[in-house]
C-alpha cells in the first residue's frame, strides 16, 4: 500500500510538472506573439490615477478599455464624486452595480475609434468629451474634471447621446435621470 501511494504521489507530481512546463510554454508563446516577455504578459494592468492633464487622464482610461485592461485607482474621482461612489458601495454591500458600465455605456464592451477633445479648461475645472464606438455603435460621454490636491479628478460623467442620456451623480443619488430619454417617450 505504501509503495502504491508513493507511486501515485510521484505520478501526480510529474503531471503537475508537465502542466507547469506546458503553461510556461503557452505564456512564452503568447509573449512571443505579442512581442512582450512573459513578465509583461502576466503583469497586472497599469493603475490609472488622477493626473496632471485632464485630456491625458481620459485618454488613458479609454486606452485601457480598448486593451481590455482597466485598473482605476481610488483617486480617479473628485472628493465629491468619490463620496457618492462610497455611499453607493456601502448601500450595496461593497458592490456598485450601477457603475460597471459608466465610461463605455455598457457592461459589455469592444471599444474603437476613440476621440477625446477638451471642450474648455480653467485653472481648476475642465470639460472633456469622448466619442467612440462600442460594438460599432456610436457613443458620447462628457467628463467634468476638477483640479484637487494638485491633480485632475473626474467630478461628473454624462452620456450625451440621444436616447441614452444619463448623469453619474444623479444615478448614484437616486437614479433620478437614469433612462431620462426613455421616460420621456413613455409619457
Amino acid at each position: 500500500m505504501h509503495n502504491s501511494m508513493t507511486i501515485a504521489i510521484k505520478n501526480f507530481l510529474a503531471a503537475i510538472a508537465v502542466v507547469g512546463v506546458l503553461a510556461g510554454g503557452l505564456v512564452a508563446a503568447s509573449a512571443a506573439d505579442t512581442g512582450k516577455d512573459a513578465d509583461q504578459v502576466n503583469a497586472p494592468p497599469p493603475l490609472i490615477s488622477a493626473g496632471s492633464d485632464p485630456v491625458a487622464l481620459i485618454k488613458q482610461i479609454y486606452d485601457a478599455y480598448s486593451e481590455g485592461r482597466v485598473n482605476l485607482a481610488d483617486d480617479i474621482f473628485s472628493h465629491r464624486l468619490q463620496a457618492l461612489v462610497d455611499a453607493d458601495q456601502k448601500k450595496n454591500e461593497g458592490y456598485a452595480p450601477k457603475l460597471d458600465w459608466v465610461f463605455v455605456n455598457d457592461s459589455d464592451y469592444i471599444i474603437g475609434d476613440v476621440k477625446v477633445v477638451q471642450l474648455w479648461r480653467s485653472g481648476t475645472q475642465a470639460r472633456v468629451r469622448t466619442r467612440f464606438d462600442n460594438h460599432d455603435k456610436p457613443q458620447e460621454v462628457t467628463f467634468d474634471l476638477v483640479n484637487e490636491d494638485g491633480a485632475w479628478h473626474i467630478d461628473e460623467v454624462r452620456s450625451t447621446r440621444k436616447g441614452g442620456r444619463w448623469t453619474m451623480s444623479k444615478i448614484l443619488t437616486a437614479g433620478t435621470d437614469a433612462g431620462a430619454d426613455r421616460r420621456k417617450k413613455k409619457n
